[in-house]
């Protein structure tokens, strides 16, 4: 049985949480982060939006990607314009090569 990324994200919408929750991980690579805060960070299968607020919030640029539009969709209405990006990880990244140096990858790369 193939699961979309529209029926996973209709049951994340259901749980009614809308404001994502810090689990800091990012904290602790504070130094890597402000070395290149100039330059966008792409976080893959942003999901929520957890760590691109958490980047939002300390001035980083951040492209927010996903496969599914209701996860970017939630990440609107808790961010005033957030740049996204919908697609699937199977095929090339949305962003032209050294459009940003780091890419951050919280729950997604290990699912393939």
């Amino acid at each position: 049985m193939q699961i979309t990324a529209t029926a996973t994200w209709t049951k994340y919408i259901s749980v009614g949480r809308l404001q994502p929750a810090y689990d800091f991980w990012l904290k602790k690579n504070a130094g890597i982060l402000k070395a290149l805060k100039d330059i966008p960070i792409i976080d893959l299968g942003c999901g929520y939006g957890n760590e691109t607020l958490y980047l939002h919030e300390k001035g980083y640029t951040v492209i927010s990607c996903d496969l599914s539009g209701e996860a970017l969709k939630r990440l609107r209405h808790i961010m005033d314009r957030p740049m996204t990006q919908q697609f699937d990880m199977l095929s090339r990244l949305p962003c032209d090569d050294g459009a940003a140096k780091i890419i951050i990858a919280d729950f997604s790369l290990h699912y393939f």
